[in-house]
């Protein structure tokens, strides 16, 4: 009764767990990693890098600190791809403070490594940031090259998460020169591919650019949807520097929509992340949109203030599309104050900063406000001469916006210059641009409102299934809770029924060995009750070892878990813990498994499934226990293989194989897993380690219930056995096999089969 209460409670434990154990973020891993490692050498060296990167846009200055060691080894050891990826770091740093002449030293430097050792993908990546750079700079022909020989050299690569970069990139382009219809191509393609590849940071980019195009399209409600996705995704993975980007965008169209409290709320947001990162772009932009939302709200003083500091940053970054802007913005906040002689000095800066960098419509938009002045002051020659000037220069470019505000100011100078048909003409030209931009803006609000209405809909419709799926979950847990318990306790009368049963046979045997000298027919009944109760031994001995083993197996887990605290040589206690519980959870699993398969037919889910994806989650979950006892795997085979199996079972397959080779391999081994396809189609996996030899008398039981432990010289209870039973059940329900070599010499091989298997085609070709 001990034994059946133990075992409840050790059943118990598993299901209902009393507390939960956190895990360590990347960032620590890292650089617990790198705590371990303090050998000076090229793995070193690219630990440091990718732990810097991991960093930059969260706490760009301890990046800094693992970029410094990085480069002073690298140098020391004269490692070139090291010193190509720091100085690919750096440039990265520096972009995120915005020093944009650094970034383009340090990209070029690591562009010359790159191209000399053949690195195409660090290559692409110089290219990218180049072109990011020469974007900021008001070249955008050239930015668009850049980005585009990254591009070319990343599809080549199959490198999906650098081609989302640049598709994203190029839509932004494209948007900035107003070819709106290819930009939205490529943030869509962007997006689309991004919620492919599962991460969050780049569908964080590609959302934010991608309102970026619906906001030049004028699709408001759309565009604020993007941008609030984007925030809320940096916001989690505590990226500051794009959080601070995707605060500026929806502030400005928070004001567009005339919310100016919510809009001034997320500037204040943006600034507080952009400074958390020294993110000096990310400033630029809060600054520039706090200035338009106080003209909007009347207040030029509060306005003016605000875009000195946006034209300071802008010129202190290089950035001189940015710097044209706050000049122009400057002037028109400065008519707005009645300064008229600031104002021109500011819009005439543009005009000169726009021709260097062939910016047409701010160049345009400053003679309009010169051209205003002038109209305030009556000076109407000039007033008709600026005007004129940015009316054909607006034409030229099909801007109807500045082609509406420059003739409005023309018609009304031709008129007092008594050039009557010019100025009817440029009030006929007024009025069309007014009425077109008009109905423009009525179709866009009629378009917004009819949106704004669908997305209401839509998402009261995703709350009503939500909840509707919510509760079907509910139930179905529920409805599993209740079939795991009975199947436990149901598990657990059995026993004690079969013992009470066994007592019983004890005690008639007993009684037919007295009447075994009066009748022949009392002896045959003895003989069957002898029969019988040596079949009940084998069930109780059967329950007996079961029983024995599993609490032997989950006692050392248990208490290594109880006394964690004392263990002073673990670094990470709670991988440790997580480690033991998902172990006494797979002894568990596999032991209902294999119990499960004896009463039923084992059904399962076959679907084509990578194969590597598979492996990597089995190793994924024995790292830990791996990195602890100084073990490492290694994957042979590079071919991309695609097998039709149930994902899940295969999983468990791998996960048991990989922990018998984790526990009886050495310290420093290298378990190596080895697969490839045969001519049949037929899938052959093999899982190799030096560790201990098993004898070919071992070799026959291992695969039957407790073969382990029943084949042990000592009979000592070791294992259940009933993880490679699992793993032979699992391959046989796909019409595989399973076997195992061993020699003193060579260590042991596990290997499995299972048909309906094929090398993947390229990614090219499925493109």
């Amino acid at each position: 009764m001990k034994i059946a209460i133990l075992f409840i409670s050790l059943f118990l434990f598993i299901i209902y767990p009393q507390s939960t154990y956190s895990q360590s973020s990347h960032i620590d891993s890292l650089e617990n990693l790198l705590s371990r490692m303090t050998q000076r050498d090229t793995a070193r060296v690219n630990l440091l890098n990718k732990t810097a990167a991991s960093l930059q846009n969260v706490e760009p200055q301890r990046a800094f600190k693992h970029l410094t060691e990085a480069g002073k080894i690298a140098e020391e050891l004269d490692y070139q791809k090291g010193m190509a990826d720091y100085y690919d770091q750096l440039a990265m740093y520096n972009y995120v403070a915005s020093e944009f002449d650094l970034v383009l030293e340090y990209a070029n430097k690591s562009l010359v490594i790159n191209q000399s050792i053949g690195n195409l993908k660090g290559t692409a990546k110089n290219y990218y940031y180049i072109g990011k750079i020469h974007y900021f700079q008001g070249k955008v022909d050239q930015a668009t090259n850049f980005i585009k020989k990254a591009l070319d050299i990343n599809i080549a690569q199959k490198d999906s998460v650098s081609i989302c970069y640049n598709y994203a990139s190029l839509g932004t382009n494209y948007a900035d020169i107003g070819n709106y219809d290819l930009a939205l191509q490529y943030e869509k393609a962007a997006l689309n591919m991004a919620y492919k590849i599962k991460k969050d940071e780049v569908i964080s980019f590609a959302l934010n650019n991608l309102g970026v195009v619906y906001e030049h399209y004028g699709n408001w409600p759309k565009a604020l949807e993007c941008y609030q996705k984007s925030f809320i995704i940096d916001e989690r993975q505590k990226n500051y520097k794009d959080a601070s980007i995707a605060a500026s965008n929806i502030a400005n169209i928070q004001k567009i929509k005339g919310n100016y409290s919510d809009a001034i709320e997320h500037c204040l947001k943006g600034l507080h992340y952009a400074e958390k990162v020294r993110f000096k772009t990310g400033l630029c932009y809060n600054y520039e949109y706090m200035a338009h939302i106080y003209v909007k709200m009347g207040d030029y003083d509060q306005a003016w203030e605000y875009q000195q500091e946006t034209l300071a940053l802008q010129k202190e970054i290089g950035n001189k599309q940015g710097e044209v802007i706050a000049y122009r913005d400057l002037g028109d906040i400065l008519v707005l104050k009645g300064k008229f002689a600031e104002a021109m000095e500011s819009y005439n800066t543009a005009i000169s900063i726009s021709k260097s960098i062939l910016y047409k419509r701010t160049e345009i938009s400053s003679y309009i406000g010169i051209s205003t002045i002038y109209s305030k002051q009556n000076k109407h020659k000039l007033a008709y001469r600026y005007s004129k000037k940015a009316y054909l220069m607006a034409t030229a470019i099909d801007d109807i916006n500045l082609m509406g505000q420059s003739a409005g100011i023309l018609a009304k100078s031709s008129e007092k210059l008594g050039l009557y048909k010019e100025a009817y003409m440029a009030h006929v030209s007024y009025k069309t641009m007014s009425d077109s931009l008009y109905n423009e803006e009525n179709i866009r609000r009629i378009s917004n409102l009819e949106y704004e209405y669908k997305s209401a809909k839509e998402k009261e419709l995703l709350k009503q299934e939500q909840q509707k799926k919510d509760r079907l979950q509910a139930a179905e847990l529920k409805k599993e809770k209740t079939v795991r318990n009975a199947f436990i306790f149901g598990f657990l009368f059995m026993i004690f029924f079969a013992l009470i049963i066994w007592r019983g046979f004890i005690e008639k045997r007993k009684a037919n060995v007295q009447l075994h000298a009066k009748n022949l027919e009392i002896k045959k009944q003895a003989m069957e009750l002898i029969h019988t109760n040596q079949s009940l031994k084998r069930l109780s001995q059967f329950k007996e070892d079961m029983t024995n083993m599993i609490i032997h197996d989950l006692k050392n887990p248990l208490s290594t878990m109880i006394n964690v605290d004392i263990l002073s040589e673990v670094a990470n206690k709670d991988e440790l813990i997580k480690h033991l519980a998902n172990e006494m959870l797979n002894m568990i699993e596999n032991t209902l498994d294999v119990y499960k398969s004896e009463s039923v037919e084992v059904v399962l889910n076959k679907e084509q499934n990578d194969l590597i994806t598979i492996i990597n989650g089995a190793i994924n979950e024995l790292a830990f226990i791996a990195q602890f006892n100084l073990l490492s795997f290694k994957i042979v085979f590079e071919d991309k293989i695609e097998v039709k199996a149930d994902a899940m079972v295969l999983r468990r397959v791998f996960a048991n194989l990989l922990s018998n080779a984790v526990k009886f391999s050495s310290k420093n081994d290298v378990i190596t897993i080895n697969a490839d396809v045969l001519d049949n189609k037929l899938l052959k996996v093999s899982i190799h380690n030096n560790g201990s030899y098993i004898s070919s008398e071992q070799q026959e039981h291992i695969f039957e219930k407790f073969g382990q432990a029943n084949v042990k010289a000592n009979k000592k209870m070791h294992s259940t056995g009933l993880g490679l039973t699992y793993c032979r059940m699992a391959i046989e329900s796909h019409n595989g096999h399973i076997g195992v070599e061993s020699s003193q010499k060579y260590g042991t091989t596990f290997w499995f089969t299972i048909p309906e298997a094929q090398k993947a085609h390229s990614y090219q070709e499925k493109l």
